[in-house]
Protein backbone atom coordinates (compact mmCIF):
# COMPACT_ATOMS: atom_id res chain seq x y z
CA UNK A 1 0.00 0.00 0.00
CA UNK A 2 2.92 2.33 0.79
CA UNK A 3 4.28 1.88 -2.73
CA UNK A 4 0.90 2.67 -4.29
CA UNK A 5 0.59 5.80 -2.15
CA UNK A 6 4.05 6.97 -3.20
CA UNK A 7 3.19 6.40 -6.85
CA UNK A 8 -0.03 8.36 -6.50
CA UNK A 9 1.88 11.25 -4.91
CA UNK A 10 4.45 11.21 -7.73
CA UNK A 11 1.67 11.18 -10.33
CA UNK A 12 0.06 14.19 -8.63
CA UNK A 13 3.39 16.04 -8.57
CA UNK A 14 3.97 15.30 -12.26
CA UNK A 15 0.46 16.48 -13.14
CA UNK A 16 1.00 19.67 -11.10
CA UNK A 17 4.30 20.39 -12.84
CA UNK A 18 2.75 19.72 -16.22
CA UNK A 19 -0.07 22.15 -15.49
CA UNK A 20 2.43 24.82 -14.37
CA UNK A 21 4.50 24.27 -17.51
CA UNK A 22 1.44 24.62 -19.73
CA UNK A 23 0.50 27.87 -17.99
CA UNK A 24 4.05 29.17 -18.41
CA UNK A 25 4.03 28.29 -22.11
CA UNK A 26 0.69 30.02 -22.61
CA UNK A 27 2.05 33.16 -20.89
CA UNK A 28 5.22 33.13 -22.97
CA UNK A 29 3.30 32.64 -26.21
CA UNK A 30 0.96 35.49 -25.31
CA UNK A 31 3.91 37.77 -24.56
CA UNK A 32 5.74 36.81 -27.74
CA UNK A 33 2.68 37.38 -29.90
CA UNK A 34 1.98 40.76 -28.32
CA UNK A 35 5.64 41.73 -28.48
CA UNK A 36 5.71 40.77 -32.14
CA UNK A 37 2.56 42.81 -32.82
CA UNK A 38 4.07 45.79 -31.00
CA UNK A 39 7.27 45.55 -33.03
CA UNK A 40 5.24 45.33 -36.23
CA UNK A 41 3.30 48.46 -35.30
CA UNK A 42 6.44 50.41 -34.41
CA UNK A 43 8.30 49.33 -37.55
CA UNK A 44 5.42 49.85 -39.97
CA UNK A 45 5.85 53.62 -40.07
CA UNK A 46 9.59 53.33 -40.67
CA UNK A 47 8.95 50.73 -43.35
CA UNK A 48 6.63 53.23 -45.01
CA UNK A 49 9.47 55.76 -45.11
CA UNK A 50 11.90 53.24 -46.58
CA UNK A 51 9.31 52.25 -49.18
CA UNK A 52 8.75 55.90 -50.06
CA UNK A 53 12.50 56.34 -50.44
CA UNK A 54 12.70 53.37 -52.79
CA UNK A 55 9.76 54.68 -54.81
CA UNK A 56 11.21 58.22 -54.71
CA UNK A 57 8.04 59.86 -53.49
CA UNK A 58 7.46 62.42 -50.75
CA UNK A 59 6.22 61.40 -47.33
CA UNK A 60 5.05 63.30 -44.28
CA UNK A 61 5.36 61.76 -40.82
CA UNK A 62 2.99 63.20 -38.27
CA UNK A 63 2.15 62.27 -34.71
CA UNK A 64 -1.50 63.19 -35.19
CA UNK A 65 -2.30 60.14 -37.34
CA UNK A 66 -4.84 57.65 -36.04
CA UNK A 67 -3.17 54.65 -34.41
CA UNK A 68 -5.74 52.32 -35.94
CA UNK A 69 -5.16 53.31 -39.54
CA UNK A 70 -2.84 51.34 -41.75
CA UNK A 71 -0.40 54.22 -42.31
CA UNK A 72 -0.67 55.81 -38.90
CA UNK A 73 0.26 52.94 -36.57
CA UNK A 74 3.38 53.77 -34.64
CA UNK A 75 3.61 57.34 -35.90
CA UNK A 76 3.34 58.91 -32.47
CA UNK A 77 6.06 56.64 -31.09
CA UNK A 78 8.12 57.35 -34.18
CA UNK A 79 8.14 61.12 -33.68
CA UNK A 80 8.78 60.73 -29.94
CA UNK A 81 11.65 58.34 -30.64
CA UNK A 82 13.16 60.82 -33.09
CA UNK A 83 13.28 63.66 -30.56
CA UNK A 84 14.45 61.25 -27.84
CA UNK A 85 17.37 60.28 -30.08
CA UNK A 86 18.19 63.95 -30.56
CA UNK A 87 18.31 64.50 -26.79
CA UNK A 88 20.23 61.34 -25.87
CA UNK A 89 23.73 62.54 -26.73
CA UNK A 90 23.38 66.09 -25.43
CA UNK A 91 22.95 66.70 -21.69
CA UNK A 92 21.73 70.22 -22.25
CA UNK A 93 18.94 69.20 -24.63
CA UNK A 94 17.72 66.63 -22.13
CA UNK A 95 17.17 69.32 -19.47
CA UNK A 96 15.21 71.99 -21.35
CA UNK A 97 11.40 72.16 -21.57
CA UNK A 98 9.58 70.89 -24.66
CA UNK A 99 6.20 71.98 -25.97
CA UNK A 100 4.55 70.33 -28.96
CA UNK A 101 2.34 71.61 -31.75
CA UNK A 102 0.53 69.54 -34.40
CA UNK A 103 2.23 71.02 -37.47
CA UNK A 104 4.58 73.63 -38.90
CA UNK A 105 2.03 76.44 -38.91
CA UNK A 106 0.78 76.21 -35.33
CA UNK A 107 1.77 78.71 -32.66
CA UNK A 108 2.83 76.77 -29.58
CA UNK A 109 1.83 78.25 -26.18
CA UNK A 110 4.54 78.14 -23.51
CA UNK A 111 4.30 77.80 -19.74
CA UNK A 112 6.71 79.11 -17.12
CA UNK A 113 9.16 76.43 -15.94
CA UNK A 114 7.05 75.91 -12.82
CA UNK A 115 3.85 77.37 -11.31
CA UNK A 116 3.96 80.07 -8.69
CA UNK A 117 4.61 79.03 -5.09
CA UNK A 118 1.27 78.20 -3.36
CA UNK A 119 0.16 80.50 -0.54
CA UNK A 120 -1.99 79.69 2.47
CA UNK A 121 -5.11 81.75 3.21
CA UNK A 122 -7.52 82.02 6.10
CA UNK A 123 -11.01 80.69 5.35
CA UNK A 124 -12.59 84.14 5.04
CA UNK A 125 -9.61 85.91 3.44
CA UNK A 126 -9.54 87.31 -0.08
CA UNK A 127 -7.95 84.62 -2.28
CA UNK A 128 -7.63 86.65 -5.48
CA UNK A 129 -3.85 86.66 -5.00
CA UNK A 130 -3.82 82.88 -5.51
CA UNK A 131 -4.31 83.27 -9.28
CA UNK A 132 -1.15 81.99 -10.94
CA UNK A 133 0.05 84.63 -13.41
CA UNK A 134 3.56 83.16 -13.46
CA UNK A 135 2.81 79.96 -15.37
CA UNK A 136 -0.29 81.12 -17.23
CA UNK A 137 -0.87 79.47 -20.59
CA UNK A 138 0.03 81.51 -23.67
CA UNK A 139 2.19 84.04 -21.81
CA UNK A 140 4.53 83.51 -24.75
CA UNK A 141 4.14 81.62 -27.99
CA UNK A 142 6.63 79.93 -30.27
CA UNK A 143 6.34 79.94 -34.04
CA UNK A 144 8.45 76.95 -35.15
CA UNK A 145 11.07 77.71 -37.78
CA UNK A 146 11.70 75.30 -40.62
CA UNK A 147 15.00 73.40 -40.65
CA UNK A 148 16.28 71.31 -43.55
CA UNK A 149 18.58 68.30 -43.56
CA UNK A 150 19.75 66.53 -46.72
CA UNK A 151 20.14 62.74 -46.53
CA UNK A 152 21.89 61.26 -49.60
CA UNK A 153 20.83 57.63 -50.19
CA UNK A 154 22.55 55.58 -52.86
CA UNK A 155 20.53 53.45 -55.24
CA UNK A 156 22.19 50.31 -53.88
CA UNK A 157 21.35 51.23 -50.26
CA UNK A 158 17.70 51.88 -51.07
CA UNK A 159 17.41 48.77 -53.24
CA UNK A 160 19.44 46.21 -51.34
CA UNK A 161 19.46 47.34 -47.69
CA UNK A 162 15.73 47.81 -47.18
CA UNK A 163 15.60 46.62 -43.55
CA UNK A 164 18.87 48.23 -42.46
CA UNK A 165 17.83 51.50 -44.07
CA UNK A 166 14.59 51.83 -42.12
CA UNK A 167 16.45 51.13 -38.88
CA UNK A 168 18.97 53.88 -39.61
CA UNK A 169 16.46 56.58 -40.53
CA UNK A 170 15.76 57.84 -36.95
CA UNK A 171 19.47 58.02 -36.17
CA UNK A 172 20.25 59.84 -39.40
CA UNK A 173 17.55 62.41 -38.78
CA UNK A 174 18.57 62.82 -35.15
CA UNK A 175 22.18 63.50 -36.07
CA UNK A 176 21.07 65.97 -38.71
CA UNK A 177 18.88 68.06 -36.44
CA UNK A 178 20.81 67.72 -33.14
CA UNK A 179 23.50 70.24 -34.04
CA UNK A 180 20.96 72.79 -35.28
CA UNK A 181 18.94 72.43 -32.09
CA UNK A 182 22.05 72.78 -29.89
CA UNK A 183 23.16 75.90 -31.74
CA UNK A 184 19.71 77.38 -31.24
CA UNK A 185 19.69 76.70 -27.49
CA UNK A 186 23.19 78.04 -26.86
CA UNK A 187 22.53 81.18 -28.89
CA UNK A 188 19.40 81.81 -26.79
CA UNK A 189 21.01 81.13 -23.42
CA UNK A 190 24.03 83.38 -23.99
CA UNK A 191 22.08 86.22 -25.59
CA UNK A 192 22.52 89.28 -23.36
CA UNK A 193 18.86 90.18 -23.83
CA UNK A 194 17.79 86.82 -22.36
CA UNK A 195 19.41 87.41 -18.97
CA UNK A 196 17.96 90.13 -16.76
CA UNK A 197 20.52 92.91 -16.23
CA UNK A 198 20.09 92.58 -12.45
CA UNK A 199 21.22 88.94 -12.73
CA UNK A 200 24.49 89.64 -14.55
CA UNK A 201 27.71 89.53 -12.54
CA UNK A 202 30.83 91.06 -14.10
CA UNK A 203 34.07 89.09 -13.89
CA UNK A 204 36.70 90.49 -11.58
CA UNK A 205 39.33 90.43 -14.32
CA UNK A 206 39.14 91.31 -18.00
CA UNK A 207 41.52 88.50 -18.94
CA UNK A 208 39.83 85.37 -17.52
CA UNK A 209 37.06 83.89 -15.36
CA UNK A 210 38.30 83.21 -11.83
CA UNK A 211 37.11 80.84 -9.11
CA UNK A 212 35.84 83.85 -7.16
CA UNK A 213 33.58 84.70 -10.11
CA UNK A 214 32.13 81.18 -10.20
CA UNK A 215 31.60 81.26 -6.43
CA UNK A 216 29.67 84.53 -6.67
CA UNK A 217 27.56 83.18 -9.53
CA UNK A 218 26.79 79.89 -7.77
CA UNK A 219 25.79 81.59 -4.51
CA UNK A 220 23.56 83.97 -6.43
CA UNK A 221 21.76 81.04 -8.09
CA UNK A 222 21.47 79.12 -4.81
CA UNK A 223 19.80 82.18 -3.27
CA UNK A 224 16.84 81.56 -5.61
CA UNK A 225 14.35 78.70 -5.69
CA UNK A 226 15.72 77.13 -8.90
CA UNK A 227 14.82 73.44 -8.79
CA UNK A 228 17.67 71.99 -10.88
CA UNK A 229 20.23 74.72 -11.61
CA UNK A 230 23.29 74.12 -13.78
CA UNK A 231 26.29 76.17 -14.85
CA UNK A 232 27.23 76.16 -18.54
CA UNK A 233 30.65 77.18 -19.81
CA UNK A 234 33.20 76.59 -22.54
CA UNK A 235 35.84 73.89 -21.82
CA UNK A 236 38.57 76.46 -22.49
CA UNK A 237 37.27 78.62 -19.64
CA UNK A 238 37.23 75.56 -17.38
CA UNK A 239 40.78 74.67 -18.43
CA UNK A 240 42.04 78.16 -17.60
CA UNK A 241 40.41 78.02 -14.16
CA UNK A 242 41.78 74.53 -13.47
CA UNK A 243 45.32 75.61 -14.42
CA UNK A 244 45.29 78.90 -12.48
CA UNK A 245 46.15 79.41 -8.81
CA UNK A 246 43.24 78.84 -6.44
CA UNK A 247 43.90 82.09 -4.54
CA UNK A 248 42.18 80.91 -1.38
CA UNK A 249 39.49 78.91 -3.21
CA UNK A 250 41.26 75.54 -3.02
CA UNK A 251 38.09 73.82 -1.78
CA UNK A 252 36.14 75.12 -4.77
CA UNK A 253 38.84 74.21 -7.28
CA UNK A 254 38.98 70.65 -5.94
CA UNK A 255 35.19 70.35 -6.15
CA UNK A 256 35.17 71.69 -9.71
CA UNK A 257 37.95 69.42 -10.97
CA UNK A 258 36.80 66.27 -9.14
CA UNK A 259 33.02 66.53 -9.41
CA UNK A 260 32.41 69.10 -12.17
CA UNK A 261 30.24 71.05 -9.73
CA UNK A 262 30.40 74.48 -8.07
CA UNK A 263 28.80 74.62 -4.61
CA UNK A 264 26.93 71.47 -5.62
CA UNK A 265 25.63 72.93 -8.91
CA UNK A 266 26.48 70.66 -11.89
CA UNK A 267 28.73 72.18 -14.56
CA UNK A 268 28.05 71.45 -18.24
CA UNK A 269 31.05 71.93 -20.52
CA UNK A 270 30.40 72.52 -24.21
CA UNK A 271 32.38 73.95 -27.08
CA UNK A 272 29.18 75.63 -28.24
CA UNK A 273 29.36 78.00 -25.27
CA UNK A 274 31.29 81.21 -26.01
CA UNK A 275 35.05 81.29 -25.49
CA UNK A 276 36.36 84.02 -23.23
CA UNK A 277 39.03 85.15 -25.69
CA UNK A 278 36.61 85.84 -28.53
CA UNK A 279 33.89 87.39 -26.36
CA UNK A 280 33.49 91.15 -26.23
CA UNK A 281 33.21 93.22 -23.07
CA UNK A 282 29.77 92.80 -21.53
CA UNK A 283 29.06 89.45 -23.25
CA UNK A 284 27.75 86.55 -21.17
CA UNK A 285 30.58 83.99 -20.92
CA UNK A 286 29.18 81.69 -18.21
CA UNK A 287 25.46 80.91 -17.91
CA UNK A 288 23.64 79.61 -14.82
CA UNK A 289 20.08 78.68 -13.95
CA UNK A 290 17.44 76.01 -14.40
CA UNK A 291 17.39 74.90 -18.04
CA UNK A 292 13.65 74.30 -17.75
CA UNK A 293 13.43 78.07 -18.28
CA UNK A 294 14.37 77.45 -21.90
CA UNK A 295 11.35 76.31 -23.89
CA UNK A 296 11.67 74.45 -27.19
CA UNK A 297 8.58 74.36 -29.38
CA UNK A 298 8.55 71.32 -31.67
CA UNK A 299 6.07 70.60 -34.46
CA UNK A 300 4.95 66.97 -34.40
CA UNK A 301 5.56 66.61 -38.08
CA UNK A 302 8.58 65.67 -40.18
CA UNK A 303 8.46 65.86 -43.96
CA UNK A 304 10.82 63.93 -46.25
CA UNK A 305 10.99 64.82 -49.95
CA UNK A 306 13.14 63.04 -52.57
CA UNK A 307 15.25 64.99 -55.06
CA UNK A 308 17.37 63.84 -58.00
CA UNK A 309 20.37 65.29 -59.80
CA UNK A 310 21.15 64.73 -63.46
CA UNK A 311 23.96 62.21 -63.80
CA UNK A 312 23.81 61.21 -60.14
CA UNK A 313 22.44 57.83 -59.07
CA UNK A 314 21.93 59.03 -55.50
CA UNK A 315 18.55 60.14 -54.25
CA UNK A 316 18.76 63.14 -51.93
CA UNK A 317 16.04 63.15 -49.32
CA UNK A 318 15.30 66.56 -47.90
CA UNK A 319 14.09 66.11 -44.33
CA UNK A 320 12.17 69.08 -42.97
CA UNK A 321 11.45 69.63 -39.27
CA UNK A 322 10.16 72.70 -37.46
CA UNK A 323 11.22 73.96 -34.05
CA UNK A 324 12.30 77.10 -32.25
CA UNK A 325 13.08 78.09 -28.68
CA UNK A 326 12.92 80.99 -26.24
CA UNK A 327 14.02 81.82 -22.70
CA UNK A 328 10.70 82.06 -20.89
CA UNK A 329 11.71 84.15 -17.87
CA UNK A 330 15.01 86.08 -18.16
CA UNK A 331 14.62 87.08 -14.50
CA UNK A 332 15.18 83.44 -13.48
CA UNK A 333 18.56 82.94 -15.17
CA UNK A 334 22.01 84.35 -14.39
CA UNK A 335 25.30 85.02 -16.10
CA UNK A 336 28.92 86.11 -15.79
CA UNK A 337 29.80 88.90 -18.21
CA UNK A 338 33.27 89.72 -19.46
CA UNK A 339 34.75 92.77 -17.78
CA UNK A 340 35.87 95.58 -20.00
CA UNK A 341 39.65 95.98 -20.35
CA UNK A 342 41.51 99.11 -19.39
Amino acid sequence: MANITELEQRVQEIEKRAAEKKAELRTNNFYQENHKMSENKENRAFAEIAKAMLEKRAISITATLDHDTANGIGAINQIADLWDLIKQKEKLLDRISYFNGPNFETQIPVLEARPAVPTSYAETADKSGAVDTTAAVAVKKINPKTYFAILPITYEAAKQSFVGLEERIPGLLAESFRTAMCNLVFAGLFDDDNVASANVIETGDASAVALADLEALALRVLDTDSAEPVIVMNPAIYGTIAAADANGYDFLKEELVRNKTVEGIPVILSGKAPAFGTAEAGDIVVWAGDLKNYAMGVADQVSIEPMKKIGDSNTYFQAIAAFDGIVVQPKNVFGLSKKAGL
